[in-house]
């Protein structure tokens, strides 16, 4: 019998009092420190359940993030925070929300480190393995808006290379903080390489000289784009032993 691996995906559902303290927050309603104490008490919730359910790695929750991208927007100088394209969501009672996505206005300029406060808090409170969730480069394409981010970068190209730096930096710092366990969220492209099997996620952070494979399958998937597809060059043909062969390897 085959074993299988999994674990929780990273976010859990924010409870209201952290919702409403980070508007509070937003409206200058709520100083700092008290926003923290609050964040610290929802990330301690979020231990304590995944511990319950006996779950063998952990994640803050993602408690400390106002979207699962948060950690990015909030690190990183050169984004309107709402300046993007919006998603028009459903919440519990079935109201419309339209939830706009960031758009990058300016060159990227690190502030501070993305995960850190997670990482050594979560280590802090529990002695069982840790995960830490961090954006990928072609979720951050999404934030590129061919006119309207012209004046920042000339190409979505030039602008992913900036991504890229910054989140190799980020994984740099975990690592150098004793964290093992990094999860990059989420790895939709496909791999392409010849004999690979078609639709399996691969998900690298790629070096400067590499990113146009990602510009390329973001326009696949940008809704601003012209809805260009991808076509993927055919695999060669394999006989049925070549298959079982490749997958017991």
């Amino acid at each position: 019998m085959p074993s299988y691996r999994s674990d929780v995906v990273g976010s859990l559902l924010r409870p209201d009092y952290l919702k409403q303290a980070r508007q509070q927050r937003q409206d200058q309603a709520l100083d700092a420190a008290a926003f923290k104490r609050i964040e610290d008490r929802a990330v301690d919730e979020a231990v304590a359940l995944q511990a319950g359910a006996g779950l063998e790695v952990i994640t803050d929750g993602e408690m400390r993030r106002y979207a699962f991208y948060g950690h990015f927007i909030d690190s990183v100088a050169g984004y309107n925070k709402e300046g993007g394209w919006a998603i028009p969501f459903r919440d519990e009672q079935g109201h419309e929300l339209v939830f706009k996505r960031p758009l990058v206005v300016a060159p990227l300029k690190r502030l501070r480190p993305m995960c850190t406060e997670e990482f050594v808090y979560l280590r802090a409170r529990s002695d069982k393995p840790i995960k830490v969730t961090l954006i990928n480069a072609q979720q951050a394409a999404a934030y590129y808006d061919a006119e309207k981010s012209k004046g920042a970068y000339a190409s979505i190209d030039a602008y992913l290379a900036d991504v890229v730096d910054i989140l190799r930096a980020e994984v740099a710092e975990l690592v150098r903080l004793g964290c093992d366990y990094i999860q990059i969220d989420a790895a939709v492209r496909r791999a392409d390489r010849p004999g690979h099997p078609r639709g399996l996620p691969q998900a690298r952070l790629r070096p400067r000289k590499a990113t146009r494979p990602l510009h390329r399958a973001r326009q696949c998937r940008d809704r601003r784009s012209s809805r260009r597809h991808i076509r993927y060059p055919p695999l060669p043909r394999q006989q049925p032993e070549q298959v079982l062969r490749q997958r017991r390897l």
